[in-house]
């Protein structure tokens, strides 16, 4: 007798049969995952490995070896459909907060005072502006991708940054309301970061509504740091600011009292 012919795996993919039922098919073996993961769920621990008469008869131990590390591998592959079936573990921190990066604004020198101050008026802001930054703020509650918990997100969409083209760039006006409203967007930075360390209290008790209107509240108190900000000791500082530019130069439109420069 001649030696026994060799016997090569040339495919070690996934099947289909008609019956979309899937196998593995590895050294002569066909293993059944469908199988198996039915037998988990119904708390029979079993896989189900199909070997052809001509594999029985054709035994060696280096088939056998083939045999017991397929097995291993089939047993691997039935712990991930186990896991999978089960769902996404939890996540470390079940809802986690983030904040997308302001960035640097357009910066806008072709509006009025009169028109910034209609734009302005139209966001709730008063009294005669001479610049300001408008942003759209977004959130949004959305699920985590690698594990079950929630992640809200805060955007800041379309930021631009305006200076009345009554204030000439490179006079000593224009330079100071742009460090104003400059340091506005510094503002919005700090938000940003404290809104990404924020915490919900009641996680056990969490649902998307109950998440967006906690971080509502939370960005709203954190968004009066730019109140805070526009006070009156510093809308005081245009009127000596520049030896008295800025007043002379909105004097035609605005009383000098209203001058401001909210963010």
């Amino acid at each position: 007798m001649g030696p026994p012919a060799r016997r090569t795996v040339s495919d070690h993919s996934a099947m289909v049969d008609k019956q979309g039922s899937k196998a593995a098919i590895l050294d002569g073996m066909t293993v059944s995952m469908e199988s198996y993961a039915a037998n988990w769920r119904a708390g029979r621990q079993t896989l189900t490995i199909a070997v052809s008469g001509a594999d029985r008869a054709e035994a060696t131990p280096s088939t056998g070896y083939c045999r017991r590390s397929m097995l291993l591998l089939a047993l691997l592959c039935a712990l991930c459909l186990k896991a999978h079936a089960a769902g996404p573990l939890p996540c470390d921190k079940a809802i986690r907060f983030t904040a997308a990066w302001f960035e640097a604004p357009e910066l806008d020198n072709s509006k009025s005072s009169s028109e910034i101050t209609t734009i302005g008026a139209s966001a709730g802001s008063k009294g005669t502006q001479i610049g300001h930054v408008v942003v759209q703020t977004e959130l949004a509650v959305l699920p985590q991708e690698s594990c079950a918990g929630w992640v809200v997100r805060l955007d800041f969409v379309k930021p631009v940054l305006r200076v009345a083209k009554e204030m000439a760039p490179g006079s000593c006006a224009y330079a100071r309301v742009l460090n104003h409203e400059q340091t506005h967007v510094r503002i919005y930075r700090d938000i940003a970061r404290d809104f990404r360390e924020l915490d919900f209290p009641w996680p056990e008790r969490a649902s998307n509504a109950s998440v967006l209107a906690y971080a509502r509240l939370q960005l709203d108190r954190l968004m009066l740091a730019q109140v805070q900000f526009d006070s009156a000791e510093e809308y005081a500082k245009n009127q000596t600011v520049c030896g008295g530019e800025i007043l002379r130069l909105v004097e035609p439109t605005a009383p000098a009292r209203s001058i401001q420069k909210p963010g």
